[in-house]
């Protein structure tokens, strides 16, 4: 079973790092053309477990099997199916990037009326709200009524809070976040991968691994 699963895996690499487009034209430079075949930016080379280690400590969190062993073989992917800026450790330590997140989670938040006057930038960041959300640390008196609205906060099928998910990619220009689903069964290691948009659920997947067969899947991009 586990080669099998190893071979999928590859497969989808192959499958994702090639594209045909029916108009080439109306993509950037960046993609170089070969006949009909545009090949993407690959994926990036491989990290080691101990900065993987290093990533989940800032984090505060512990990523699932299936993203970590995507790691292990590519430390991230930039515009996967042209879209997706798939985080490796060194987007999760970027604090550019973090602040760029901080501020998404800053007007989730907003849109959901939560009590956020006084909370500053640097709480916003994820590994601060991901540790509030997961009562890792001491709660300070201004953001306990932070703390006491994510708690009470009742996720849906199609509805989430977005400070109790791990980010670990995006694609910006469509609004969209890829999420590693905290809420998983308990016993159970693996986490959903959760598709948000503009604060719903655009689609759910079993595995890191399954949502990748999902891109690979896609018809969009390919000519006929």
């Amino acid at each position: 079973m586990f080669a099998n699963a190893e071979a999928k895996f590859k497969s989808n690499i192959e499958v994702l790092t090639l594209i045909e487009l029916e108009e080439p034209g109306d993509y950037p430079d960046e993609f170089e053309r070969d006949e009909k075949v545009w090949l993407r930016r690959p994926p990036r080379s491989p990290a080691t477990t101990k900065k993987i280690a290093e990533c989940e400590q800032l984090l505060g969190r512990a990523f699932s099997p299936s993203y970590r062993g995507f790691l292990l073989k590519h430390n991230g992917w930039e515009k996967c199916q042209l879209l997706y800026d798939i985080f490796g450790v060194v987007d999760h330590q970027s604090l550019e990037l973090r602040k760029r997140l901080g501020g998404l989670m800053r007007g989730f938040l907003q849109g959901c009326e939560a009590p956020i006057q006084g909370v500053s930038d640097e709480e916003f960041l994820p590994e601060n709200l991901y540790r509030l959300a997961d009562s890792h640390t001491p709660v300070v008196s201004h953001l306990q009524p932070l703390k006491a609205f994510l708690d009470a906060f009742e996720e849906a099928d199609d509805w989430i809070c977005l400070p109790k998910h791990t980010i670990i990619g995006a694609d910006f220009a469509n609004g969209e976040l890829i999420l590693l689903d905290r809420n998983i069964e308990q016993g159970k290691d693996e986490a959903n991968i959760l598709r948000e948009r503009y604060s719903a659920v655009a689609s759910r997947h079993d595995s890191f691994d399954d949502w990748l067969s999902y891109l690979a899947e896609w018809k969009i991009y390919r000519s006929e």
